[in-house]
C-alpha cells in the first residue's frame, strides 16, 4: 500500500524473567496482566510515492525506487529529501526494458545508480539525485555470455563498480566516470564447462580491500564439472591474491572478524577460511655432549586449525595448492615451500644469540646442526614468527655441554735398540775389569 514502517520490537515486547525460558521470549502479556500495545514499536510510518520500494539505507538516507523514479527520505524523520526520474532517452530503440539495474550501498554513497543493458552488454551510470546520465555506455562485453552480467554479480565499493559474469571475467569500473580500470579472468576451461571458462554467478563480496568472486552456475547439473574456485583479488589493482578449489555458493559467503565462511557444493560442507593457529615443537639431545662435538636440533611446525589439524604449515605462496591437497582431493604439491623457523640459544653465561634458521619440509619437520663453543647448560628456542596464513608459535628445550674428563697423557720414552744395550753392557764390564786390576796393582805395590 505504499507505506514504509519501521518497527522496533524492543519497544513492544517487555523483557521476560531474568532466567529460564522466559528470557526475552515473545510473551504478549506481563506479570501484571496488562495488554501490550503493539503500536508502541512503530517508530516511523510514511507514505511512499506510488509503489516505491526501499532499495538501500545508507547513513541517514533511505533510498527508494518506483520504476525509473528514485526518492530519498530522511532516515529518522521520513521527510522526502529529493525525487528524480532517470533520463532514458539515450537507450537504443527497442531495448528500453531489457535492462538490469544495480543499486549498491557504496554506489549510492557516491550518488550513482548503475544499470546494465543486456542486449548491448553495456553499463550506464546516473546521478541518483537528478536522474541525469553521468557516464556510459561502456565498451560492450566481447563474449556473449556477458549478457548475464546484471544478474551474476555487481557491487559498489571504494569508489568503483565491480561486475562479474558468465564470461569468467570480473571487471572494475570507476563509478564516477565509467572508466574500466582492471579485469580479472578465471581462465580457459576448454570443454570442461559449456562456457569455455569458469563462469561467475551469485554475486561478489567486498571486504578488507579485496574482491571475493566464486565460480558458479544458476542451475548446475550432475556430474558437476571440475575446476570451480573461489578467487580473491586486490580491489584496486585486480592482482590475484589467492584462490582455493571448491564450488562455493557466492550467496553463502559471509565475512566477519577476519574469517570467511562459505558453502561448498562439491561436498555439501561449510568451510571457514582465515589465519589459523600453529604449533612448534623442538628436540635436542637428552644427554650432554662433549665440548667440540656437533649436535642436531630438530622439531616440527604444524597447523592446528580444526580442518587441517596436524598438517604441515607451508608458505603463503603455496597455500592454494596445499589446501586443495588437504581438502579437495588434489595431488600433493611437491614444490610447496615450507615456513622458516628461527633458532636461538641462551648459553651458560646468560648470553642470548641466534644460531641459525631452518625451513620445514612437507611433513612439517625442520633440523639444524650446531657446534657449541663453551661448556654448560643451554636453553634452545625455536620460533615461527607467523604469516598471513598462520599465527606465531614457539617452543624451547635444554641440552648440556661438558668438557672432556680424560687425563692428560705424558709422552712415553722411546726404548733403546738392542745393539745399544749390548754396547753399554760391554763398556761397563771393561770399566769394572780395569778397576779391579788397578786395585790389585796398588795393593801389591804397598806390600
Amino acid at each position: 500500500d505504499g507505506q514504509l514502517i519501521v518497527f522496533n520490537t524492543t519497544k513492544a515486547i517487555p523483557p521476560g524473567s531474568p532466567t529460564g525460558s522466559g528470557f526475552w521470549q515473545w510473551r504478549p502479556w506481563n506479570s501484571a496482566g496488562e495488554i501490550l500495545d503493539g503500536n508502541n514499536g512503530i517508530e516511523m510510518n510514511l507514505t511512499l510515492t506510488e509503489d516505491a520500494s526501499v532499495r538501500q539505507v545508507v547513513g541517514d538516507v533511505i533510498y527508494a525506487q518506483s520504476g525509473d523514479t528514485f526518492i530519498g527520505y530522511d532516515r529518522w524523520t521520513g521527510v522526502k529529501l529529493w525525487e528524480a526520474e532517470l533520463n532514458k532517452a539515450q537507450y537504443p530503440p527497442g531495448i528500453y526494458r531489457d535492462r538490469i539495474g544495480s543499486m549498491t550501498p557504496y554506489s549510492i554513497h557516491d550518488d550513482v545508480y548503475c544499470e546494465f543493458i543486456r542486449e548491448t552488454k553495456q553499463w550506464y551510470g546516473y546521478d541518483v539525485k537528478t536522474g541525469n546520465l553521468i557516464w556510459g555506455p561502456t565498451e560492450p562485453y566481447e563474449n556473449d555470455w556477458g549478457y548475464y552480467a546484471g544478474y551474476t554479480g555487481r557491487v559498489g565499493a571504494y569508489g568503483n563498480l565491480y561486475a562479474a559474469s558468465y564470461d569468467g571475467i570480473v571487471r572494475c569500473y570507476d563509478i564516477r566516470t565509467g572508466d574500466l580500470t582492471w579485469t580479472y579472468y578465471a581462465g580457459d576451461a576448454g570443454f570442461e564447462t559449456p562456457y569455455g571458462t569458469w563462469p561467475f554467478y551469485g554475486g561478489l563480496t567486498i571486504a578488507d580491500e579485496k574482491v571475493f568472486a566464486a565460480n558458479g552456475e544458476h542451475s548446475p547439473g550432475t556430474p558437476m564439472w571440475k575446476g570451480e574456485k573461489l578467487h580473491v583479488m586486490d580491489a584496486f589493482t585486480g592482482e590475484p591474491l589467492w584462490n582455493v578449489s571448491g564450488w562455493y555458493q557466492a550467496s553463502s559467503i559471509a565475512i566477519a572478524d577476519g574469517k570467511l565462511v562459505a558453502h561448498n557444493l562439491y561436498d555439501n560442507q561449510l568451510y571457514c577460511f582465515g589465519k589459523g593457529p600453529s604449533k612448534t615443537t623442538i628436540e635436542a639431545p637428552l644427554t650432554a655432549i662433549t665440548l667440540g662435538e656437533t649436535l642436531m636440533i630438530v622439531g616440527t611446525v604444524t597447523d592446528q586449525s580444526a580442518g587441517s589439524n596436524g598438517a604441515a604449515c607451508v608458505a603463503d605462496e603455496s597455500m592454494s595448492d596445499w589446501m586443495g591437497y588437504l581438502h579437495m582431493q588434489k595431488p600433493i604439491p611437491t614444490d610447496a615451500k615450507g615456513i622458516e623457523v628461527t633458532i636461538d640459544v641462551i648459553d651458560d653465561n646468560g648470553n642470548f644469540r641466534n644460531i641459525g634458521r631452518a625451513t620445514t619440509d612437507l611433513t612439517g619437520k625442520y633440523g639444524l646442526m650446531w657446534t657449541p663453543d663453551i661448556p654448560g647448560q643451554y636453553t634452545v628456542i625455536a620460533t615461527f614468527e607467523g604469516s598471513d596464513s598462520y599465527a606465531s608459535s614457539f617452543a624451547q628445550t635444554y641440552f648440556g655441554v661438558v668438557e672432556s674428563d680424560e687425563p692428560i697423557s705424558t709422552p712415553t720414552p722411546t726404548p733403546a735398540p738392542q745393539t745399544d744395550t749390548y754396547i753399554v753392557a760391554s763398556t761397563i764390564a771393561i770399566l769394572v775389569g780395569l778397576g779391579i786390576i788397578a786395585f790389585l796393582l796398588f795393593r801389591k805395590k804397598g806390600t
